[in-house]
């Protein structure tokens, strides 16, 4: 299976970076029954770890694989490597609310460098964080900085039209979330893992001639070198 990615290129860029996770809520969602493989980190309060990990136990959440508090954080993640390894240990990443500016302050170099800062969710109790992890999976994230924005919109095993209107989502809800909204906007590629990128939008008039003309060019220089 094959991640889609869409690509958003703004013509003024943020001027700040920010590494929290903005939710963007698309219609399909990429972790269903038949969807993408995926495990769940979740940073929790070091007093509620007990009560959680009793929950957990007659209430399986699919995906969740890890339960680590603040204090197991401080403990057994000191070096960067130990953070390295965390993090391609799992594909998603969340945390409790109350603790991400103290969970920042331990990880944040490491997790923020990769764009992969836990999501933050408000779990008052034990008994909802199904609802939250559910709502956590359903959704896809992007990182407001620079110019270039990219987000995961779809894969290889949904229709084409689930993949269209998880564009039409995400694009809608970004251009509510950048400096200038639509008129920012210079161009949207969608691309696949090892594929170049598609151009479907661009205020440039002859950029998909010019894409395609690019492509030949380096097939014909290929050949030349063959």
């Amino acid at each position: 299976m094959i991640v889609v990615g869409r690509q958003l290129q703004l013509a003024r860029g943020f001027t700040k970076e920010s590494y929290k996770p903005v939710r963007v809520k698309i219609p399909h969602s990429l972790y269903n029954d038949s969807g993408l493989e995926y495990s769940i980190c979740y940073f929790c309060v070091t007093n509620y770890k007990e009560e959680i990990e009793s929950f957990l136990q007659d209430n399986k959440i699919a995906g969740l694989d890890r339960v680590l508090s603040m204090k197991d954080v401080q403990k057994y993640y000191k070096t960067y490597n130990d953070m390295k390894r965390l993090l391609n240990e799992h594909t998603h990443f969340i945390c409790d609310a109350a603790i991400l500016r103290q969970l920042y302050n331990f990880i944040g170099p490491v997790f923020g460098a990769k764009h992969k800062m836990p999501v933050q969710i408000h779990n008052s109790k034990a008994s909802d964080l199904p609802k939250e992890v559910e709502k956590v999976i359903n959704s896809s994230y992007i990182h407001l900085g620079g110019d270039n924005i990219s987000m995961k919109i779809g894969h290889t095993k949904q229709t084409a039209q689930q993949v269209a209107d998880n564009v039409v989502a995400g694009v809608d809800f970004l251009a509510g979330k950048i400096p200038g909204s639509w008129s920012n906007v210079l161009s949207i590629n969608l691309r696949l893992a090892q594929s170049a990128a598609i151009p479907v939008y661009s205020k440039r008039e002859n950029e998909l001639v010019e894409y395609l003309q690019s492509q030949v060019k380096k097939q014909q220089i290929t050949k030349q070198s063959q």
